[in-house]
Formats: C-alpha cells, sequence, structure tokens
C-alpha cells in the first residue's frame, strides 16, 4: 500500500488533492501505519497562511508515508541495504527542502501582527513534530545529524520568542523543555536565556537576575564576544529597570563592558550603542524632571541667610561670650551642611551632564554604524536642540555627522533648516550654528531633490510677504525685508554654487522654476474690463504675462509634487521636468488658486494646485506628521494587524505665502457627493438648501433660544436622514470589494479622526475632506487650522473631529462600535507612546513661526 502510496507522490505534483485523500495521523515516535485520517487543523493553517511552498509538503508528505512503510519493514526484514538507500532518497530530499525554506515568514506573520499567534500555532506544533521526526530517523539512516539538530534548536527558539510576546508563557515553557530534553544537560545558552525572558515577562524579575548572573559565570565559556555582549546587555538592562545597582555602576560594569565586546560584530554592534543611549537617556530626563536642583538650592540659600543672621548677633555688643561660642558652633555646622550641600549640587550636576553626553554619544553611535536604529534620530536632535551653547554635543554631533549616512537627517530637514540663522553684527558664530551649516550643506550635496526646497523657501523668505491690499507700515516691511533664517539661506546657496558645477545647475534650474511659480501663485486673475475676479474654468496660459508659460525642459529638477524615494547609494534617477500645458484652471476660492498640468520626461502629466496669500509650511509640517505617524503605524503590531493609515499627498512651499500642492486624482469632497446623494436618495426629505435657510431663519429671529435652535436642527434631522452608505453601493458592486472598501474608510476615518485630535486639527467641513473613489480612503485637505486655533473663532469649534451622521452611516450597521472604536483606542495608543517624536517634529514652529504668528509678534 505504502509502495503504491510512494509512487503516486513521486508523479503528481497537486499535493492538496493527495492531502485530501492520503492524510495520515502523525505518529512519527512510533513509526506506525495508522488509519487515514484528514487533518483538518492541519489543512486550514496551511490553506489559510500559505507559509510552505508546494516542494517542502510534497517531500514532507513524502517522508511522512515513506518513514512510516520503511520502519515497520526494519523490523521484520533481513536485508536492508536497499531499503536504507530508497529511504535515505527520500529522507535527503525532504530534509533538504524542508531546511531550505526558512520559515521566516511565518515568524513574521505573528511578529508583525498580520495574524494571532493561535492562527499559526498549530503549524508551529506541526514543523515541531517533522523535525523531531527527522532527528529520530537520522538514527538508522547515514544522514547526518548536525544539520537536524541545528535547524531544530533555531525552530524552538523562535517558538519560545513568538509565544512570549503573544502572551502565550505556556508554550514558550513546552518549547524551552523540549529543547532541554534534546540537549540533556548541555542546554544552548541562547536558550536558557530566551526561558528567563519569560521568566522576567512573568513578573520574577529576582529569579530572571540571579540566574543569567549564574550564567555569565559558567556558561559563557567557549562563547562569542557577541554571545557574551549581548547577556550582559540584557543584565545590565534588567539590573537598571530594578534599580538594584547605582546608575553609573550599571553603565560601567555592563553596557561598556557589553558595548566593548560587540564591536567586532557589526550586526549587533549597534544594538550595545542604542541599548546604552536609551538607558543614559532615560536616567538624564529622570533628573530633568527631578527637582532636586532647585530644592538644594533654596536649602543653601536659607541655610546661608541663617548663617548671615546668626553672624549678625554674634556681632552685636550685648552678646555675652557663652553665647557668641554657643554661635560659633552653631554657624560652623551649618556652614559644614552648606558644604555637602554644595557637594551634592555639584554630583547632581555633573551625573545630570554625564549621561547627557552619554545619551548624545551613544545615540550617533548607533546611528553611524547600525541601520536598526533610525528612529532615535528624533531623540538626538531633541536633545542637541534643547543644549545648543553646549561645546561637548556640538563637538560630537560635528564630529560623527560626517560618519552617519546623512539620508538618516532628511526626515527632520524642516527642523534643521528652520535653525539656521545668520549674524549680522561682527560676532563670532556660535558652534551651534557652524555645526548646523556643515550637516545641512552635506545633506544638500547627497540628496539635493530633498533638501533644496526648503533652503530655497527660507531664500524666499522676503518674496511675497506682504499680502495684497494689507496695510503694513514701512517699519514692519523693512523688518520683514531680510530675517537671519533668510541670510542663512542666501550664503547657504552661494556655498552650494560654488561648491560645484553640477550643484550649481540644479539650484538655478530650481530657482528659475520657483521664482516662476510664486509669481504665478500671486497674481490675482481679474476680467480684463476690470469687473472684478475671474470666474472659475479653463483659461488660456499668455506667455508674454506668465514667466511659467516659457519656462521649457529643466533636465535637472524632477516633478515638484512628486516624492522621490530615498536612495542610500545617491545614484539619483528620476523623471525631469519638461513644461508645462497650455491651459490653467481656476477652481474659486478667496485666494483663487490655480490648477496647472506639468509634462515629465516620461510623457505622463501631473495636476498640481498653486496657491498664492496662504502659508504652506504648516501644511507641509503637519503632513510630514501624517507620514512620520505612518511609519509608527507600521512599527506597531496592533496597528499594522488592523492595516490603519493615513492618507498624504505632497506639499511644497515656495515661500512664506506661496506654495505648490499635489492634486488629489480620483477623489471627490464629502460635501459635492452628499448634497448630490441626498437630493437623489431621499426625495420627500429637505433639501440642503432648506435645511441651511431654516437655520438661518432660526438664528436671525430675535426671540430665538437654545431649546428653540434644539427644536429646528431636530426637525431637520428628521427630515434629512444620513445617506452617505449608498456610496458604497454605488462604486462597489462586488460583495467582497464593498466590505473591503467599507473597511478602509472606517479605518481611514480612525487613523485621521485620532491624528487630527491630537495636533488640534479644526475647519473639518464637508469641502475639507475628500474620499477616494477607488479605495474609499478619506484624505484631508487644508490644514489652515490647527493646534486648536478653531477655538478663538467668532464660533468656537468645541467638537474634537468630525462625526456626523452622514459619517457614521458609512460605517455600516455597527456604527462607531467595533471596528472603529478598537481601532481609535490603538492610534491614541500609539500617539501617547511616541508622543516624543512628534513634539520633536512640532518643534519647527519656535524657529520658523508662521506668516501669520510672525506678525503678531511683530
Amino acid at each position: 500500500m505504502n509502495d503504491v502510496l510512494i509512487q503516486k507522490y513521486e508523479r503528481d505534483e497537486n499535493w492538496i488533492r493527495l492531502l485530501e485523500h492520503h492524510e495520515t495521523k502523525l505518529e512519527f515516535s512510533t513509526y506506525s501505519i495508522g488509519e487515514e485520517k484528514r487533518d483538518s487543523e492541519v489543512l486550514r493553517a496551511l490553506g489559510h497562511l500559505k507559509l510552505h511552498r508546494i516542494t517542502d509538503l510534497y517531500a514532507a508528505e513524502m517522508l511522512k508515508v515513506g518513514s512510516k512503510s520503511i520502519g515497520v519493514k526494519l523490523n521484520t526484514l533481513k536485508t536492508k541495504d536497499m531499503l536504507f538507500e530508497r529511504f535515505n532518497k527520500y529522507l535527503y530530499n525532504a530534509i533538504k527542502s524542508f531546511i531550505e525554506n526558512d520559515t521566516t515568514s511565518s515568524f513574521d506573520f505573528v511578529r508583525r501582527g498580520m495574524l494571532p499567534y493561535s492562527h499559526i500555532e498549530p503549524l508551529l506544533s506541526l514543523r515541531t513534530s517533522i523535525l523531531r521526526a527527522f532527528d529520530d530517523l537520522t538514527r538508522i539512516s547515514q544522514v547526518e545529524d548536525h544539520m537536524i539538530i541545528s535547524e531544530l534548536d533555531n525552530h524552538l527558539l523562535k517558538v519560545c520568542k513568538l509565544a512570549r510576546k503573544s502572551g502565550n508563557h505556556k508554550d514558550a515553557y513546552v518549547a524551552f523543555e523540549t529543547l532541554r530534553a534534546l540537549h540533556k544537560e548541555q542546554i544552548p545558552i541562547l536558550g536558557i536565556v530566551s526561558q528567563l525572558k519569560t521568566v522576567w515577562s512573568q513578573g520574577d524579575q529576582s529569579t530572571a537576575i540571579r540566574t543569567l548572573k549564574w550564567v555569565l559565570e559558567n556558561r559563557v565559556n567557549g562563547e562569542s564576544d557577541g554571545v557574551r555582549g549581548k547577556l550582559l546587555m540584557l543584565l545590565g538592562r534588567w539590573i537598571g529597570e530594578s534599580r538594584i545597582e547605582s546608575p553609573n555602576s550599571v553603565i560601567e560594569t555592563y553596557f561598556e563592558k557589553a558595548v566593548e565586546l560587540t564591536k567586532l560584530e557589526p550586526e549587533k554592534i549597534g544594538s550595545g550603542y542604542i541599548h546604552l543611549a536609551r538607558f543614559a537617556d532615560a536616567l538624564f530626563q529622570d533628573m530633568e524632571n527631578n527637582d532636586l536642583n532647585k530644592t538644594l538650592n533654596d536649602l543653601m540659600l536659607l541655610k546661608s541667610h541663617e548663617v548671615q543672621h546668626l553672624k549678625t548677633i554674634q556681632s552685636q555688643s550685648s552678646t555675652t561670650p557663652e553665647m557668641k561660642s554657643g554661635l560659633e558652633n552653631q554657624i560652623k555646622k551649618l556652614q559644614m551642611q552648606i558644604d555637602i550641600d554644595k557637594s551634592e549640587y555639584s554630583r547632581f550636576n555633573s551625573d545630570k551632564s554625564k549621561f547627557l553626553l552619554q545619551s548624545v554619544e551613544n545615540y550617533l553611535k548607533a546611528l553611524a554604524y547600525s541601520d536598526k536604529s533610525n528612529m532615535c534620530i528624533f531623540r538626538l536632535c531633541t536633545l542637541w536642540f534643547a543644549n545648543q551653547t553646549n561645546e561637548e554635543i556640538n563637538f560630537l554631533i560635528d564630529n560623527y555627522s560626517s560618519k552617519i549616512p546623512s539620508y538618516k537627517f532628511l526626515t527632520l530637514v524642516y527642523q534643521l533648516s528652520a535653525r539656521m540663522s545668520a549674524i549680522i553684527q561682527n560676532k563670532s558664530e556660535p558652534k551651534f550654528q557652524i555645526t548646523l551649516a556643515r550637516l545641512i550643506f552635506k545633506m544638500a550635496l547627497d540628496h539635493p531633490h530633498h533638501t533644496l526646497p526648503q533652503i530655497l523657501a527660507l531664500q524666499n523668505g522676503d518674496v511675497g510677504t506682504m499680502p495684497v491690499n494689507e496695510k503694513v507700515s514701512a517699519r514692519r516691511q523693512q523688518q520683514t525685508k531680510k530675517s537671519i533664517h533668510t541670510l542663512a539661506a542666501t550664503r547657504m546657496i552661494q556655498q552650494l554654487k560654488q561648491s560645484s558645477a553640477e550643484i550649481n545647475e540644479t539650484i538655478s534650474q530650481m530657482e528659475k522654476l520657483f521664482n516662476a511659480y510664486i509669481e504665478f501663485a500671486m497674481w490675482k486673475p481679474e476680467f480684463k474690463d476690470g469687473r472684478g475676479p475671474a470666474k472659475p474654468g479653463s483659461y488660456l496660459f499668455d506667455n508674454k504675462k506668465f514667466t511659467l508659460a516659457n519656462i521649457g525642459e529643466l533636465d535637472k529638477v524632477p516633478i515638484t509634487t512628486v516624492e522621490i524615494p530615498v536612495r542610500q547609494d545617491l545614484n539619483y534617477k528620476f523623471a525631469h521636468f519638461c513644461g508645462f500645458g497650455k491651459n490653467y484652471q481656476l477652481i474659486g476660492g478667496i485666494n483663487l488658486p490655480k490648477i496647472v498640468e506639468c509634462l515629465d520626461s516620461t510623457g505622463v502629466n501631473h495636476k498640481q494646485l498653486v496657491k498664492g496669500s496662504d502659508d504652506l509650511r504648516q501644511d507641509a509640517v503637519l503632513l510630514k506628521i501624517f507620514s512620520l505617524v505612518n511609519e509608527l503605524l507600521k512599527s506597531s503590531s496592533e496597528t499594522r494587524k488592523r492595516k490603519l493609515n493615513i492618507r498624504t499627498y505632497r506639499v511644497v512651499p515656495l515661500s512664506p505665502r506661496a506654495g505648490v500642492l499635489e492634486w488629489v486624482e480620483n477623489t471627490t469632497t464629502l460635501g459635492n457627493y452628499l448634497t448630490e446623494a441626498h437630493v437623489r436618495y431621499n426625495k420627500n426629505d429637505f433639501s440642503p438648501a432648506e435645511c441651511r435657510r431654516r437655520m438661518n431663519i432660526e438664528h436671525g429671529t430675535e426671540t430665538s433660544t437654545i431649546d428653540s435652535k434644539l427644536r429646528t436642527f431636530q426637525k431637520i434631522c428628521q427630515n434629512f436622514k444620513p445617506v452617505f452608505r449608498n456610496f458604497f453601493f454605488e462604486k462597489f458592486l462586488d460583495p467582497k470589494e464593498w466590505f473591503e472598501k467599507r473597511q478602509n474608510y472606517v479605518k481611514s476615518i480612525a487613523s485621521s479622526s485620532m491624528t487630527g485630535f491630537v495636533v488640534g486639527l479644526g475647519d473639518r467641513h464637508a469641502q475639507n475632506i475628500l474620499v477616494d473613489m477607488m479605495s474609499a480612503e478619506i484624505v484631508n485637505i487644508d490644514f489652515g487650522i490647527c493646534f486648536d486655533s478653531g477655538r478663538l473663532l467668532s464660533t468656537p469649534e468645541i467638537v474634537p473631529f468630525r462625526l456626523t451622521r452622514d459619517i457614521v452611516d458609512g460605517m455600516g450597521i455597527t456604527g462607531v462600535e467595533g471596528v472603529f472604536r478598537k481601532s481609535c483606542e490603538e492610534m491614541l495608543k500609539l500617539l501617547r507612546s511616541e508622543s516624543a517624536i512628534l513634539l520633536a517634529v512640532l518643534d519647527v514652529f519656535r524657529y520658523d513661526p508662521l506668516y501669520v504668528w510672525y506678525f503678531l509678534q511683530i
């Protein structure tokens, strides 16, 4: 029977059909032939996760049937040579195929949060059983067993890690006990460490620390420096969290020694530096937030006043010699206490400065020697910006900036460029400005298309800053004519032009294009006869009037609104700018933005929105925050498995009062759709215009009260029922697609609402929310009102985000419960835990204030 099955496996590649007909119960330990039985759990796991390639399952099934057949025959037949030869063929092929198919993707499904651990556990158990069967079978075959043992060890260690991180401590213990049974007393040291991590995660910290110390003293002989360094780093982290040794002792005894041990292993050295940096940073923050400095200062001041008072009494003529002697002793005691306080004060500040420098230096080393900790760039720059006058920190930054790839700083290009300033009076330039200028200069040379737009926008700080018809005094115009940021940016551009002919040509072409954009953005279109602003519509470019219409091919400049992926090798290739179309469009609005189309070198047209008399720096920074939040969403397992994401688009500020935006294709405003849909689906309801008319009448009535307004509003709601659910019925006819797109909609509402709430985003009326007609995702536009400035309007905005009846109607029968609520909770958890990064990005406005803020200061 089994020989027939083996032959069938050899000629049939459709493993699914074979599994359905010849699924046999796994009993590898005894090699007994069981009843043919369908293992539905394994099939569901394999079919659902698609974790193994067909060849792996095919080889495993060959082994499953072949080993049972041969295992039985080996006990009964005297001549085994032929069977050994045949069996080794199956066994060798199965082992080779099974091991070569690394199950990293299997573990990644759980580690990255794509699936819960319970979904993959049956498959992990199957793999454990097959590997153990291989191990047993090698004892009766000629296949070397070290390959099996190594693979089984690695597999069990991964299972321990996955089970521990998903909170399944029982499975972690089972995997460890399996490892212990395989190796008897010689358990791999990484297996012991994995078990200790499980013990630590269960709260038994003292046992974990005590056992790890024993391991370091008795079991590390013969292990590599990298392994010993890893263990020392782990022990240092645990002892630091438990606070059972002094911070200086933890750093010197564990962290610094661990870093020394891992220096020769590039893949591990970055981990050592980042753990040391975080530990020193945590100590620095504790001391920074501690009011011990103030307390010691107050105590020393109080005791000094007391000493002065006692000396005054002592100097009085009425004081007897006995009193003077007593006062002298009291003064000496107080002076000793003051000296002790001074010593403690000096030690406290010395440790604080030491921890600050250690954290900065090790953050820099982590960035220089590893790519696994790039997010620490935010914390590094926060510490640097907060200690600009610290010469030692500036020296460290200057020294390591040449070793750190410049692309790691690109995320903070707004924050870096906003701090550029020029010394106007003949003063020596601060070390901070020198270091900052060198860093930005390097970034501009390495990644010109990511860095130059920000510098050019700063250089254009005096272009178009006076809004049309705004009455500003000559003094104010003079004050805003050339800021220190503008002067610094101008100087940087001049230095870059002198550095090489190629960068000079790139800058010249960018300046030409940006200046033409600004000219077109600030132009106010009017009818020829002067009867007022031109109406929305399409118009022909006037070549004599607009520089923009005459710009031809610029081979060094990409399309402004197209994001160019960062290349670490600095070898940038992109579709360059080739010119504009013959027409532009006016779309209405206070500032009359214009739509233009530009052509790239591949023949693709790109729609752009050119805006004037509007500060787009705020939009650009907020969209940078949204992009950063998207990166954070990918790093969290809970948000990643829910596929939470915020739709963004590109915004390029050209000056404080002009910019260009990417036109978001295949979208419509929520307001446009709802206005038409309400009339179409609810013909007997009030029209949108009627609803507005009734509310205006109620507001205009002198006798109107809050209760009467509420009654009017409730009556309108009764006669104006939500219709947005019909959007999904119209656009997505397939049930599966309808469900997926509605999920996209709900998740995008949750993501954008929670992030908008955190940054105080307002003005979320229906015309400022786009709906993607292909994916059903929400796209927020126009970020002119944020940081809770909506609360200062004449009619204050007090709602945290837009959650009207139509918005909820699109969520389906569950409404705000279920997917929306859970997504909101996970978003807020993430934003709270990563608040330091978001604050570091928003800090740009302290040094490069918005146009409106700047004039409020003047």
